[in-house]
């Protein structure tokens, strides 16, 4: 046998081999794949059924109102408009929400110090103004304080 015989073998077992794994590998996918697929069609059995029964229900629906599709796109009208109301409602919400957050600290600021002014006024005397050392309550002691 030439040498380059027993190189092709060698190539043509390698190649072997390799195909084999690839194709064990891709028969456990396909495998898996089947196996998913069976799951899902379970489960979308019973989902299907009830798409079909809802579709029944608003097909029996619509025969039962009167005028059919003239009803069906007047109650859609003043669904939208409802929708439209509520719309309205919540920008007002939005707007005096907002409104309330912004004026509302102020306005508590205001009442707080109108009806406590007389508790105020104390601890106002007893701070020294920013800057300015406190005043000594005896001027004896340190007779350059103003």
């Amino acid at each position: 046998m030439e040498n380059w015989q027993l190189t092709l073998i060698i190539l043509g077992a390698v190649l072997v081999g390799s195909l084999v794994h690839v194709l064990v590998m891709l028969s456990l996918t396909i495998y898996r794949a089947g196996r998913v697929i069976n799951d899902l069609g379970k489960r979308i059995g019973p989902t299907l059924d009830q798409i079909n029964t809802i579709s029944n229900r608003l097909e029996l629906l619509s025969r039962g109102l009167e005028g059919g599709d003239r009803s069906i796109a007047s109650l859609l009208d003043a669904l939208g408009a409802f929708s439209q109301g509520l719309e309205r409602n919540m920008k007002l919400y939005t707007f005096s929400s907002s409104l309330l957050a912004a004026v509302g600290p102020a306005v508590g600021s205001f009442i707080q110090t109108m009806f406590h002014k007389d508790e105020a006024a104390p601890e106002a005397e007893a701070r020294p103004e920013a800057g300015r050392p406190p005043v000594p309550q005896n001027p004896e002691v340190h007779p350059e304080a103003p």
